[in-house]
């Protein structure tokens, strides 16, 4: 669950944070046409992603043990996919269709796998699991997708020139198929598993 979590947030984080460059360099929009942009993708469309998909998963884990972390999973390769298909878009009514996509599911991820941590952390470790999920998520997923996202960019710049903004985001939001695996496992791990 924590890898899973952390390895979303990078992506996450390193695709969102980079998303006004990327519209002002690759569809030359400008700079407040990007943040107004980039603010109802990832402000308003990930708010409501996150509540319809808590619902979802909810439903899912009645439906079947471990169903809420196979949505995660489904959820990674869900949001990767449409990173990767913004990143590649040359066409900009089409890179705004993949960036909602990308936005409505940026965020999902929190609630269901702190749920799963409330499920599989004794009582007496349950802050301690929340307080080891924020950390992790935000310390390595938060701190180094943006850079790592940067420096892929800067290094890709030589070749691609303007469009290097584009790879790295590619690169960035292919994470999330780590991020899919990790939690494939874990859901299989806790269909397993005994109740605390």
């Amino acid at each position: 669950i924590y890898c899973g979590s952390v390895l979303y947030t990078l992506s996450m984080s390193g695709v969102g944070s980079w998303m006004v460059p990327y519209l002002m360099r690759v569809h030359h929009l400008s700079v407040a046409t990007a943040g107004v942009t980039v603010a109802l993708a990832f402000g308003l469309l990930a708010t409501l992603g996150s509540i319809a998909f808590g619902f979802a998963s909810d439903w899912l884990e009645q439906k079947r043990k471990g169903g809420m972390l196979t949505a995660l999973a489904i959820a990674a390769l869900f949001n990767g996919a449409a990173g990767i298909a913004l990143a590649l878009s040359q066409n900009f009514s089409l890179a705004l269709v993949f960036f909602a996509l990308w936005g409505m599911s940026a965020l999902v991820y929190s609630g269901p796998a702190n749920a799963a941590i409330a499920g599989i952390a004794p009582e007496r470790a349950r802050g301690i699991g929340f307080a080891l999920f924020a950390v992790l998520c935000n310390l390595i997923g938060s701190g180094l997708g943006p850079l790592l996202t940067g420096a892929l960019s800067d290094w890709l710049a030589p070749v691609l020139g303007g469009r290097s903004i584009s790879a790295a985001i590619g690169v960035l939001a292919s994470v999330q198929i780590g991020a899919a695996i990790a939690f494939f496992l874990a859901a299989h791990k806790w269909r397993g598993r005994q109740p605390v």
